[in-house]
């Protein structure tokens, strides 16, 4: 039910409603992020506004959900000045998380760019590919696309399909050259590069737009 919604979020926003009343009467930017949230994604209809002004009993005996709709009613414009205390309280947290993200990425690239036990990795994967595609017009190249990195563990092994191209790479890096593939596997899981596998760069150019 509609009202019993809004009594779950109100005890969790631990605001009384004139606190309620007052913080988006004033526009009072001390409030939580979480909190204006809850608030905007909890906001009465038009209807349900227009229902608790025409209510002519008692509003001690209106329920919590309704007395709190009461309480917005007195707020002028209140959508509009929720939504905007909102993306003022939420626009630092955003900008510094896109900062964070941007940071994370620009970071790895200059580790990665500068990694020699990738890029003898990276040699591998193009001999390996030329290989196979030899006598194609796809051999003998000088070079890939980093996304074709991903299809190495689509190429599957003819005699153990749960063996990937990946697999025969990384056992060759680790049969004749241990050290540097040791080196690689502790590389990759650095704090810089672990923190910056977890950004998505076409999620941050769309949180660059919001932003």
């Amino acid at each position: 039910k509609r009202s019993d919604s809004i009594e779950i979020m109100l005890k969790g926003l631990k605001m009384e409603n004139p606190d309620v009343l007052n913080t988006l009467v004033e526009l009072n930017t001390e409030i939580s992020s979480e909190k204006i949230s809850a608030i905007c994604s909890n906001l009465p209809t038009a209807e349900e506004l227009q229902l608790v002004e025409d209510f002519k009993g008692d509003r001690e005996n209106l329920g919590a959900a309704e007395k709190y709709f009461s309480v917005l009613a007195k707020v002028p414009n209140l959508e509009l000045r929720a939504k905007a205390l909102k993306y003022y309280v939420t626009f630092s947290e955003k900008l510094e998380n896109f900062a964070q993200g941007v940071d994370a990425i620009t970071e790895a690239s200059r580790l990665l760019m500068q990694n020699k036990p990738l890029f003898h990795f990276l040699s591998i994967v193009l001999s390996v590919g030329n290989y196979v595609n030899g006598g194609s017009n796809r051999g003998a190249t000088y070079g890939f696309k980093i996304a074709t990195i991903r299809s190495l563990m689509d190429v599957k092994s003819i005699k153990d399909p749960k063996v990937s191209m990946l697999h025969w790479v990384c056992q060759a890096m680790t049969t004749k050259t241990p050290e540097i593939f040791l080196q690689f596997v502790q590389d990759m899981k650095s704090t810089s590069i672990s923190f910056a596998m977890r950004e998505d760069l076409p999620d941050l150019v769309k949180k660059n737009k919001k932003v």
